[in-house]
C-alpha cells in the first residue's frame, strides 16, 4: 500500500471513529434531555401539593408516589441536585418523616448544593430533635447564615429556629438571635413574618424575648 492510500485509508477510519463518538454524544444528550424532562415533570406535579398545609389521604398518597418516582434520580449525574432538593422539600413539607431520616436526606442536599441556606436551617431543627446531635444544631444555623446571609426565606427560617432553641440559648446565642432579627426586620416583609413567629409564642416567652430584644435595641417596638 502506497503512502497517499495509508494516509486516505488513516483519514477516513478518523473520521469515522469521530462520527461515531458524536452519534454517542448525541444520543447521551438526547437521553438526558429525555431525563431532564422526566424528572422536571414529576417534581412540578408535586409543588401544587406543597401549597395544601393538610393534605388529605388521596393527596397525601399522592405525594408518597411522586417522591418515590424522584427517589431514583437522586444519584443520577447532571439530575441529582433537583432530584434531592425536591425529595427532601416534599416529604419535609408534607410527609415528615422522623428527624434522622430527614437529616440524612437534609445532609444529601448540602452534599451537593452547601448554599443552600434554608437546608442548613433545616439540618440544624432536625439535630435539636435527634438525641446525639444537638452539638451540630448551632454549627448548621450558622452555616446558612454564611452561605445566605441576606437571602428572605433563609433569614425567617433561622430567626424560627432561634425562638425554638430560646430556651436553652445562652447570652452569646440570643445576641444572635436579636442581630438576625434585627436583619430581618429592615427587609421587604420582614415585619410581617416576625409578627407572625412572635404572635405564635407562649405568652411568656413571647414578652421575655421582647423584653430582652427592647434592652438589645432600644428601638425596637413590642408588637401589638
Amino acid at each position: 500500500m502506497s503512502a497517499d492510500a495509508g494516509s486516505v485509508a488513516w483519514a477516513t477510519g478518523r473520521r469515522a471513529v469521530v462520527s461515531v463518538l458524536l452519534i454517542a454524544a448525541a444520543g447521551w444528550l438526547g437521553l438526558k434531555g429525555v431525563q431532564f424532562t422526566l424528572v422536571g415533570m414529576e417534581t412540578r406535579s408535586a409543588f401544587p401539593r406543597l401549597l395544601a398545609d393538610y393534605p388529605t389521604p388521596p393527596e397525601q398518597a399522592d405525594v408518597v408516589a411522586v417522591r418515590d418516582e424522584i427517589g431514583p434520580w437522586r444519584e443520577t449525574w447532571g439530575l441529582r441536585d433537583t432530584a434531592r432538593i425536591s425529595y427532601f422539600d416534599v416529604g419535609r413539607t408534607l410527609l415528615k418523616p422522623p428527624p434522622a431520616t430527614q437529616l440524612q436526606e437534609g445532609a444529601q442536599v448540602l452534599a451537593v448544593n452547601p448554599l443552600r441556606g434554608v437546608t442548613w436551617v433545616d439540618f440544624a431543627i432536625f439535630s435539636l430533635l435527634q438525641p446525639g446531635t444537638r452539638s451540630l444544631a448551632l454549627e448548621a444555623w450558622e452555616l446558612s447564615g454564611i452561605a445566605v446571609p441576606y437571602d428572605a426565606d433563609a433569614m425567617t427560617a433561622r430567626t424560627r429556629f432561634l425562638m425554638a432553641y430560646w430556651p436553652r440559648a445562652s447570652d452569646a446565642d440570643k445576641r444572635r438571635f436579636f442581630r438576625e432579627a434585627g436583619l430581618l426586620l429592615t427587609i421587604p416583609g420582614g415585619s410581617t413574618q416576625w409578627r407572625t413567629m412572635i404572635l405564635a409564642l407562649p405568652p411568656e416567652q413571647r414578652a421575655q424575648i421582647e423584653q430582652e430584644f427592647k434592652a438589645f435595641a432600644p428601638r425596637y417596638r413590642p408588637v401589638r
